[in-house]
């Protein structure tokens, strides 16, 4: 009777066990991403150099594919406060992942390497950061803040 009554326990104690297992896992049911947060669009805004703090203006157009990015840029800036002013052009890649907003500015023009932006959505339309910029020779570093101009989306 005795030997019974074990028995009868480490069954109750494996199948609750294994109820226990069951339920767990279909708590965990795997999570779904959502999806990147659209950035595509015409973005204008300031960069600021570290080393003179004056701004330099450029404008960012991006294409977006999920969470990859490409598009164009060209600075606008009346004055030559950072090394790539003045009439610079070029490509643009990155990528967007949550919040997290990465770009790399390239420009065919002599001693100019490329731009790369760090940043985050900081509301659906503004995305602020730092900068590195590698120019040839030397880096440069500082901060920028772009805006996405909403008229250019409408239908």
């Amino acid at each position: 009777m005795r030997r019974h009554i074990v028995g009868l326990m480490l069954f109750a104690f494996f199948a609750c066990l294994g109820y226990s297992a069951v339920a767990w896992a279909q708590d965990s049911a795997p999570t779904t991403e959502s999806p990147p947060a659209n950035v595509a669009g015409i973005w204008f805004g300031n960069i600021v150099n570290y080393a003179n703090y004056k701004p330099a203006s450029f404008v960012l157009l991006i294409w977006q594919n999920d969470s990859k990015l490409s598009g164009t840029w060209m600075d606008y800036s009346r004055h030559r406060t950072l090394p790539f002013c003045i009439g610079r052009h070029g490509t643009s890649t990155g990528g967007l992942s949550g919040d997290t907003f990465t770009a790399a500015l390239k420009s065919h023009k002599k001693n100019f390497r490329y731009l790369v932006l760090w940043g985050s959505l900081v509301q659906p339309n503004e995305i602020a950061g730092l900068y590195s910029l590698n120019w040839g020779t030397a880096w440069d570093a500082g901060s920028f803040d772009i805006i996405r101009n909403l008229s250019t989306l409408a239908p």
